[in-house]
């Protein structure tokens, strides 16, 4: 039996992102507008050297289940995996991001 390759990405964002159409309620996937995170993923598509899965925040927030598995199946044909933090889990994150992470790794 071949071993079947698989590279998983976690990543905060995912490269691309979910939004709810009001009037009926369906939802619609675009790319992001992260730089690293897009271009990775639109290589992937184009030239699939081995299967990617990419876990991550689609970009809405969804407290509601029924919505949440609406959003992974849509995701599902873009090879992501959603997570669906909370707004006060993401502005936390981002704080973190902006004050510790960015400053360690962008700013040298």
């Amino acid at each position: 039996m071949a071993v079947e390759e698989k590279l998983i990405v976690v990543t905060f964002k995912l490269p691309v992102v979910v939004s709810e159409d009001k009037e009926t309620g369906a939802f619609t996937v675009k790319a992001s507008k992260s730089i690293l995170n897009n271009h990775l993923f639109n290589l992937q598509q184009r030239h699939p050297v081995m299967k990617s899965v990419w876990i991550g925040w689609p970009g809405i927030f969804v407290d509601d289940e029924g919505k949440q598995e609406q959003i992974r199946q849509v995701l599902a044909d873009f090879n992501c995996v959603p997570l669906f933090p909370n707004k006060k889990t993401v502005d936390n994150y981002l704080v973190y991001h902006e004050k510790v992470i960015r400053p360690l790794f962008h700013n040298f």
